[in-house]
């Protein structure tokens, strides 16, 4: 994740921050790969349709659950009005799935948007 940030960050108008709270633990290829592909949607959707100066990637290890986040200040979006844009959505939403994990987008136009993907870390899933 933050080899992308660093590799995007060449060529963004935008400031992009990674910011890692928690004990930080080994985590299963799938879900790497899922999270990581849901930070890189949410990132080029923050800076290519949000127009957003400054982007925040947080990588939050709990104790029961690792929760991804990508927030922006970019121009945001109504929720709640689908748009044929939202393929991004609808896959980072499937991707979340997928890992037993479920997303939520929080955004209104003017405002910025927040995209959040919460996995819950099972015995059977936690390396």
């Amino acid at each position: 994740l933050r080899e992308f940030v660093t590799d995007l960050q060449v060529g963004s108008p935008a400031k992009l921050d990674v910011v890692v709270t928690g004990a930080s633990r080994d985590l299963p290829e799938t879900i790497q790969r899922e999270l990581l592909r849901i930070a890189q949607e949410g990132i080029r959707n923050a800076v290519r349709h949000g127009r957003a100066r400054h982007v925040t990637i947080g990588v939050d290890f709990m104790a029961e659950s690792i929760r991804l986040s990508v927030t922006d200040d970019g121009c945001g979006f109504d929720v709640a009005t689908p748009h044929e844009s939202q393929w991004g959505l609808i896959g980072m939403t499937e991707r979340a799935g997928q890992i037993g994990g479920r997303l939520t987008v929080t955004s209104t136009p003017g405002s910025g948007t927040q995209v959040e993907a919460t996995v819950p870390m099972r015995d059977n899933l936690a390396s």
